[in-house]
């Protein structure tokens, strides 16, 4: 078997949403002062580098702790992209999800991960595809970007209670099939959480 870590490391010097807070990380307690023992401080988001988003992060009723364990771990797909704008419907096209309930997205946006800059033009999922999501049953939609996509797009997908994994990082993962496990932080009433995204390839 073969594992790929696709989880964004967080760090100081992470790229973030430009109106999101920044990650800080501070010595709280350190033996090089006199304490018995390290201890750092992090101070960062809810939808800090790769994450699960909540239905409450736009308004809908759901937080991190209706998110269902279950739609985390189990069989998904990496779909390629090929459109530099949008994920379309002809990107899904061949698709058979009658099979698939977890989808995640490889992009362009994967390539330019890791070079400290926030794209404003990355490749996020359209509205049509939203709804051709919902329409197959899709339980778990991932990407290679911070966001997913605009509001519209969030609410179709959280409205349908499916789960959004953003800030994935599949820049080494080839398209295919794989077993997910998403792990994110158990943050009662939140309306998303940092989370370890880990793909397994037999």
């Amino acid at each position: 078997m073969r594992y790929y870590d696709v989880s964004v490391p967080i760090a100081e010097d992470m790229v973030t949403w430009p109106t999101d807070p920044t990650v800080r990380l501070t010595a709280f307690k350190a033996i090089s002062r006199g304490d018995h023992s390290n201890v750092l401080k992090l101070e960062l988001g809810t939808h800090t580098g790769s994450h699960v988003d909540s239905p409450s992060h736009f308004g809908l009723k759901g937080t991190m702790d209706d998110v269902p364990l279950k739609e985390l771990i189990g069989p998904a797909t990496v779909v390629q992209v090929k459109s530099k704008d949008f994920v379309r419907v002809s990107d899904i096209a061949k698709v058979d999800f009658a099979k698939v309930r977890r989808v995640l997205f490889k992009t362009r946006n994967s390539k330019r991960m890791g070079d400290g800059k926030f794209h404003s033009d990355y490749v996020a999922l359209s509205a049509e595809v939203a709804r051709a999501l919902r329409r197959h049953g899709v339980r778990v939609v991932g990407i290679d970007a911070m966001s997913v996509g605009d509001g519209e797009v969030h609410r179709l997908l959280l409205g349908a209670r499916m789960v959004v994994i953003e800030g994935i990082n599949l820049s080494k993962v080839p398209a295919g099939k794989y077993d997910l496990i998403c792990l994110p932080l158990k943050l009662a009433g939140a309306d998303g959480a940092p989370a370890r995204v880990v793909l397994v390839r037999k």
